[in-house]
């Protein structure tokens, strides 16, 4: 049989008869070479190495190429002499280099393919050795040989903690900010834990009434889900506050956003990170600290959502539920708890009294979402499939950082935080990790109370964070406020120092109308609705050059006002019966 001898980037042929030993045939071919029998391993593409032992005749040889390689005596030390594809199930950021055209792993480049070092890159960009899905992976062949089961363990740990420490050496300042929110996040978890919190908490619940308000309710769900339904009402309804500009603490009158302040030792104390300043008409300044401390919000009694979702996972944990803070990088803050009779993570947001309705950001807010990750005092995950129906599309939306890094990075927070954990809970937490994610990759059908505009703070500033549903949504200008409004809209968290916006509209999309507005007559929705397409109109207008109507932007026969003074003329139009839709 004519074979093709391939070393070192040469093409040699020899004929080789099949009814002798390996040995006969490995000397037939070092015969052609200047280089020493022991120097180098004999391979059989597709097949893998020739052992003396092995009985050539009795071989299907699946091609007619042999390939010679510098025999390996010992596991390669160095983790960049492993085929990293190999062993990651993700493409991660690793030493490559260009051999026979091809961009292969340093690994498969210096013990398989005769690489230069000369050629050596690091590529900060995933990438996947592409010797990896392809009949020529030469270093698969010795994998088995080289790496016991146990080895293999090893070297998958070696991998992935040296792509971590290179990760974060091209994209650290990146990765910093992007991990500040999950830290601090995990500060609030922590307190969660505490039993004098929890007690605070605990005295704080109308139990008995809350219990008899789900047992008079025909359609409650049942157990701790209907009361965990309950706890949410309540909350809103009864015991926390949304607070988009505070009263003056001097007058009581309204104010109006003035900038930041340095927050002070005792604010501090309270994980106060950031102090919004306001002033009235008279001149007075009001303080308002972001605060984060669940122990204060119970308290205080008031905030945005970052502000609800930390107090409400106190009052969670303290109704004996397991919870984790779920953070939206497209600004916004809510609560997961877990259900013991369904086995799974619930939506819990308190800001819209929400629960299991993961699609609302998306299918009813409108909300163009990125990352979102759900963490507990356990782990973190990242949960964006649970929160959108069209992953192609929000991946694309995502590159603030690699997504082989989040994985890792999950992967790492959470074995860390459980490296405490008996055996058996371990085991158990591991089993959540895996139904979960079979849930999140089947994805979820989109109910009637996910198709709902925001309701959570007043319509200038959900119409200007472009909350208000499809109906109502702005087109990308019309999402930038006027300087008045500027003034009256502030964010619902901490803003990062290097935000995460969406991606820039395409200019098909800068140039398209207003979406119509529907019919007031006909539409069944309420008051604030009606109130939501009167502030567009009176703010946008309906992209008619001819509106002859008075109360449309459109007309050109109104003055330009600012979002708080068309918010109120909205709502006066709207009561009094004198608001007009453009035809």
């Amino acid at each position: 049989m004519r074979l093709v001898v391939d070393v070192a980037g040469r093409e040699l042929e020899v004929d080789a008869d099949l009814t002798e030993s390996v040995e006969v045939l490995r000397n037939q071919v070092f015969s052609l070479l200047d280089v020493s029998v022991e120097d180098l391993d004999v391979i059989l593409d597709g097949f893998g190495p020739l052992s003396d032992d092995i009985d050539l005749s009795r071989i299907s040889f699946p091609t007619n190429r042999l390939l010679l390689r510098h025999r390996i005596d010992q596991l390669p030390s160095d983790w960049t002499e492993c085929c990293t594809g190999l062993f990651l199930s993700s493409p991660a950021l690793q030493p490559a280099s260009q051999v026979l055209n091809l961009h292969v792993c340093q690994g498969c480049a210096g013990l398989c393919r005769a690489g230069s070092p000369a050629e050596l890159d690091i590529h900060k960009e995933p990438f996947r050795c592409q010797c990896i899905g392809t009949d020529e992976c030469l270093f698969a062949c010795r994998k088995e040989e080289w790496y016991p089961l146990e080895a293999q363990k090893q070297v998958s740990t070696q991998l992935t903690k040296a792509c971590q420490t290179l990760w974060k050496s091209y994209f650290g300042a990146g990765i910093d900010e992007f991990s500040i929110g999950m830290r601090r996040n995990r500060e609030v978890l922590r307190l969660y834990e505490d039993p004098g919190l929890q007690e605070a908490a605990r005295k704080l619940i109308p139990k008995e009434t809350l219990e008899a308000r789900q047992a008079a309710l025909s359609t409650a769900l049942p157990g701790r889900d209907g009361y965990l339904e309950q706890l949410l009402t309540w909350f809103k309804s009864e015991f926390f506050t949304w607070t988009n500009a505070p009263k003056c603490q001097q007058c009581g009158a309204a104010t109006e956003n003035t900038g930041s302040a340095q927050p002070t030792a005792e604010e501090l104390r309270y994980t106060a990170r950031r102090v919004e300043t306001y002033s009235c008409p008279q001149g007075h300044i009001t303080r308002f600290p972001r605060y984060n401390h669940p122990g204060k919000l119970l308290e205080t009694r008031t905030g945005r959502c970052g502000e609800w979702a930390n107090c409400f996972g106190l009052i969670l944990r303290a109704s004996g539920y397991e919870t984790r803070v779920v953070l939206d990088y497209t600004d916004h803050v809510w609560n997961e708890a877990w259900s013991e009779l369904q086995k799974r993570w619930l939506h819990c947001d308190s800001c819209e009294a929400k629960l299991d309705s993961p699609l609302l950001y998306e299918q009813g807010w409108g909300k163009k979402l990125t990352y979102v990750f759900a963490e507990s005092i356990y782990g973190v995950k990242d949960v964006i499939l649970r929160y959108t129906k069209d992953f192609a599309e929000v991946k694309k939306r995502r590159g603030q950082v690699p997504e082989p890094w989040i994985a890792l990075y999950t992967k790492d927070v959470s074995r860390r935080l459980r490296s405490s954990l008996q055996p058996a809970d371990f085991k158990r937490m591991q089993e959540r990790d895996e139904s979960e994610d079979l849930e999140l990759q089947q994805g979820r059908v989109v109910s009637t109370g996910e198709v709902q505009p925001r309701e959570s703070g007043d319509l200038a500033w959900r119409h200007a964070r472009g909350e208000l549903g499809s109906a109502c949504a702005p087109t990308e200008e019309q999402k930038v406020p006027s300087e008045e409004a500027k003034s009256q809209v502030t964010p619902d968290k901490p803003t990062p120092a290097t935000p995460f916006p969406d991606s820039k509209p395409t200019e098909e999309a800068k140039v398209s109308p207003s979406p119509p507005l529907p019919d007031p007559k006909t539409s069944k929705s309420d008051i604030k609705q009606k109130v939501a397409r009167a502030f567009l109109q009176l703010t946008a207008g309906c992209s008619k050059a001819d509106c002859s109507n008075e109360h449309c932007a459109s007309s050109g026969k109104g003055r330009k006002m600012g979002a708080s003074e068309a918010a109120a003329l909205a709502l006066k139009l709207v009561a009094s019966g004198q608001f007009r839709l453009c035809g």
